[in-house]
């Protein structure tokens, strides 16, 4: 079986675990400049305050209800992600982080009561850490991620969902919309409705062959992970990125250059140390400017990227 576990609204129950007085209360988290809402507790969803919507647009929500908001800290959110980490490998060695609140851990060839051992996991992560999190459990990634929503999503889960027989899993898939299973989007929600597929009940049942002809191989690797054979493996050392971004985005309107330029010096030294820590070069450097009314183009000098080890540099 394979266990997904789901950090809830991640970044604010990071802030709540150092201010407990703030649990139940409306929590947000900014991002680094401040400028987009890019956490929010159960709480603050429930007045209408949305995902990466800007600040200034919630100010007015914030101070109504008294929200209680925070910059990014995200030394603070990679030490609780690694103590989650930490936490998992007591009921298990093999651990894949797939993101800095969401973690795989194998368990195949254990035979459990896998709804009390969700809930063991759920209450250990808890009592250690109080980190409250969703706890997904089948024998193949794809369902382990439509239980963890379910999970999330019903009431009466109670934060765990163990879909370990196939009477669950499709009892739970005929209720499920296909755009909602792991890896399918818009576009391949619209291709999938042609063949009157609509829900992941019907994907699951279609044939795979026939798809995989049509589409790709991937659907058809989707369609025998619905169906509890597992084809995708834990990764549990990261692949190296192919691509490196350090960005920001000003809250205020500048008139400077000098403010932008030594933003520019810092995010490529900070870009230069992601690319050292996985021992790869690059190929090429992209300068991109979102083009605002009135907004002035400028070219960042090739000697602060040069200067910080971010070579070779191919054109």
């Amino acid at each position: 079986m394979l266990v997904l576990v789901d950090c809830n609204s991640c970044y604010a129950s990071c802030e709540q675990i150092f201010r407990p007085d703030l649990r139940g209360r409306p929590v947000v988290v900014l991002s680094n400049n401040d400028g987009f809402v890019v956490a929010r507790s159960k709480e603050a969803k429930l007045l209408g305050i949305g995902d990466l919507e800007p600040f200034f647009k919630v100010l007015h929500l914030l101070r109504k209800h008294r929200v209680a908001t925070f910059s990014s800290n995200y030394s603070l959110y990679g030490d609780i992600s690694h103590r989650v980490m930490t936490t998992l490998r007591e009921f298990g060695p093999n651990v894949e982080v797939y993101s800095i609140d969401e973690m795989f851990l194998d368990l195949h060839g254990l035979q459990e009561d896998w709804q009390d051992y969700g809930r063991k996991i759920r209450n250990t992560l808890w009592r250690n850490i109080r980190m409250p999190v969703g706890v997904g459990i089948a024998p193949s990634k794809t369902l382990a991620k439509l239980a963890n929503r379910a999970a999330k999503k019903i009431p009466k889960c109670d934060g765990v969902c163990a879909l370990d027989t196939p009477e669950k899993w499709q009892w739970m898939q005929q209720r499920t919309a296909v755009n909602d299973v792991w890896g399918i989007g818009r576009r391949l929600t619209r291709r999938l409705a042609d063949f009157g597929i609509e829900t992941a009940y019907d994907l699951a049942q279609a044939n795979p062959k026939i798809l995989r002809r049509r589409i790709n191989v991937n659907i058809e690797r989707t369609i025998e992970e619905l169906n509890g054979i597992p084809c995708l493996g834990l990764e549990e050392e990261p692949p190296a990125k192919k691509q490196i971004y350090c960005t920001r985005s000003f809250g205020e309107k500048l008139t400077d250059l000098q403010p932008i330029l030594q933003v520019a010096t810092l995010y490529a030294s900070r870009a230069a140390e992601k690319l050292r820590a996985q021992k790869s070069l690059v190929k090429s450097i992209h300068r991109e400017n979102i083009q605002l009314k009135r907004a002035q183009d400028f070219m960042v000098p090739f000697l602060i990227l040069f200067a910080v080890g971010v070579v070779p540099l191919q054109k």
